[in-house]
């Protein structure tokens, strides 16, 4: 028989293996970079190369960094 899922649960193993697939392929990114600060431009570039929308970013910048000016 066949596991199942409840549906409260489909977000959240949606969401978590999204999070882990675009840990990995940022981790190989971030590792080619040169330097242990970067402009915010590098994040959106980043994120761009993902598919991350950018109000995302904004949204998790605000919240994770609020001293940083946008």
């Amino acid at each position: 028989m066949e596991q199942v899922i409840r549906r409260s649960d489909l977000e959240l193993i949606l969401s978590g293996a999204a999070a882990l697939q675009t840990r990995e392929i940022s981790a190989g990114a971030i590792e080619e970079l040169k330097g242990d600060e970067f402009p915010v431009s590098v994040v959106y570039e980043l994120a761009d190369s993902l598919l991350i929308p950018r109000e995302h970013v904004d949204s998790y910048l605000q919240a994770r960094f609020p001293s940083l000016e946008m």
